[in-house]
This record gives structure tokens, sequence and C-alpha cells, in this order.
């Protein structure tokens, strides 16, 4: 094994162990790292993965059984882009779980929303409410299932113990007149 083999290596499984170690604490303290700052680690680990399963293929090492998690994952994903199905979908779902990407719905003052991944099939509208506690921790405060998403940037959004307190516009249409009435809607969910 090179230097650079070693290091990378040194590196992967670093990282690795960064974001074990944020997800104890994450689930124990309902605490964790920024999504951007986990998302790059996640990158990185990746990459690394993919990087030693070439070093390691030839000649064969047992470690490249690990590795071949990282490679398998974007070949899986390719056979889902071309062929779809439940099997590739269901699969590409699983694989992709601890690396998609969260995707920011909401954030204002110091609460943050995300959409929370539920797979390629999985159902619509649950988002995970964090509070933010410095420039690189969140606190998590629980998930949301929303009926009808509006635009979540042109809503208002308020934390009050445990209600999520969500006011948007919805389009009602008044029969009497034949018009369509933009009204406020204030929805009230209790935080899970």
């Amino acid at each position: 094994m090179t230097k650079t083999t070693q290091t990378i290596t040194k590196i992967h499984f670093y990282i690795l162990g960064f974001i074990f170690l944020n997800l104890v604490v994450k689930f124990s303290f309902h605490l964790g790292l920024n999504n951007n700052i986990l998302l790059a680690s996640k990158i990185i680990l990746y990459l690394s993965g993919i990087i030693l399963f070439i070093y390691n293929i030839k000649p064969f090492k047992r470690i490249a059984l690990y590795f071949s998690f990282f490679i398998a994952t974007p070949i899986i994903l390719l056979f889902f882009w071309l062929f779809g199905g439940l099997f590739f979908g269901l699969l590409s779902s699983l694989l992709l779980f601890p690396i998609y990407p969260i995707e920011t719905q909401y954030q204002k003052n110091n609460i943050t929303i995300y959409s929370k991944f539920q797979g390629f099939l999985g159902s619509c509208c649950t988002y995970q409410v964090t509070e933010k506690r410095s420039f690189i921790f969140e606190k998590y405060i629980g998930e949301v299932k929303l009926e009808e998403v509006n635009n979540l940037n042109n809503s208002e959004v308020k934390i009050k113990n445990n209600y999520f307190i969500y006011k948007h516009k919805t389009n009602h249409y008044d029969y009497q007149k034949n018009i369509e009435i933009k009204k406020d809607t204030i929805e009230t969910i209790i935080i899970k």
C-alpha cells in the first residue's frame, strides 16, 4: 500500500467516524451539524471510497468488498435511471438514503425546514424542522407532514411549545360568485 493510499484510507475512516459520531449525537441529544457541512463530508467519503475501491481491486483484498458499496451506488442509480422499475427504485432509494442531499425549503429567523428524503417511491410532504444553534450546529426539533405544500418561502412559520404554526395563502373557489379567492390559512400541527 502506497503512502497516498494510506493517507486516503485514513481520511476515509476518519470522516466515516465523524459522520457516525454526528449520527449518535443527533439521535441522543437532537443536536447535529449543519446539513451543508454534513453533505460535504459525505461527498468526500464517497469519493475516497470509490478511489480506494479502484486501488484495492488489483490485487484483490477483502477490504475491496467494503469499498464496493461506494462504486455500486452510482451503478444502481444509473440502472434505475435507464430502466426504471420497482426493484431498482427500492434498491437505489436504500443505497442513496445515507447521502441524498436534503433540500432547504424554508429558512428565516433561526428556523430551517428541510424536505425529508422518503425514497423515490415514498410519500410526499414530510419536513424536518431544525433551529440554528450556532454557525455549524442545528437542533433537531421534529418532523411535520403537510397535506398541501404552497411555497414555504412565501409563508410565515412559527414554532411555539411543541406546535408548528404555518400561515399561508390558499385558493378557495366561491361557487356563488364563480371566482377564485385567496384566503389566509393558518395550520397548527403538533411536531412529532
